[in-house]
């Protein structure tokens, strides 16, 4: 008879402690994290779409120099479209266009040259004009240098124009200093564009 007892109490022992079991896991639901809905970044920029001003004569001799695939590319610059002044680079240079730019560039004896022109410009309220305290063209240029990479910037026509030069050996001295990419700025040339003549 003691058995089937204790049997019993130890049925109601293992159902009392499965109840107070489930007691202890029945906790609260945990709260769901609140979603922070953080603002977007108010961008200050305003993107400034110039109109550039063309010039009137186009440079017959630079523009033969560049290959066919270069003078059809030319064609839908949006903005006048300036050249190095060297045939051998010419004959090998790479003309690409966009919405509001174009870009040339070529290679020669260790030297790469980049040239980049845009018609489209981002203002900055709260930051004030600056101006170049270097001299391209006739006109305030910056002049930077920059992981062996010396650059010039300026406005011309309505235009941002930027010239960059990149030499393959660190002590070449075509790549230090303002002397060789201003020479090079000073004697580029204009060879067309969709807005110019043709």
């Amino acid at each position: 008879m003691l058995a089937p007892r204790l049997v019993g109490i130890l049925a109601l022992v293992v159902a009392g402690c499965a109840e107070s079991g489930d007691a202890f896991d029945r906790r609260p639901p945990k709260p769901t994290p609140t979603a922070v809905t953080k603002a977007a970044p108010v961008d200050a920029r305003k993107a400034l779409v110039g109109t550039p001003s063309w010039p009137t004569s186009v440079d017959g001799p630079a523009l033969k120099e560049l290959s066919e695939a270069a003078r059809r590319e030319l064609a839908h610059s949006p903005v006048p479209v300036l050249v190095v002044d060297e045939p051998k680079l010419l004959r090998t240079a790479v003309i690409t266009t966009g919405p509001h730019w174009y870009a040339l560039s070529t290679k020669d004896g260790g030297l790469t040259t980049a040239l980049h022109g845009t018609r489209l410009a981002h203002d900055y309220p709260e930051i004030p004009p600056a101006r170049g305290r270097s001299e391209v063209r006739g006109r305030p240029a910056f002049i930077t240098e920059n992981e062996g990479i010396v650059s010039a910037s300026w406005l011309e026509n309505g235009v941002a124009y930027s010239l960059d030069l990149e030499c393959f050996e660190r002590q070449d001295t075509r790549c230090q200093g303002a002397a060789h990419v201003t020479a090079i700025a000073n004697r580029l040339r204009y060879v067309g564009g969709e807005g110019g003549t043709r």
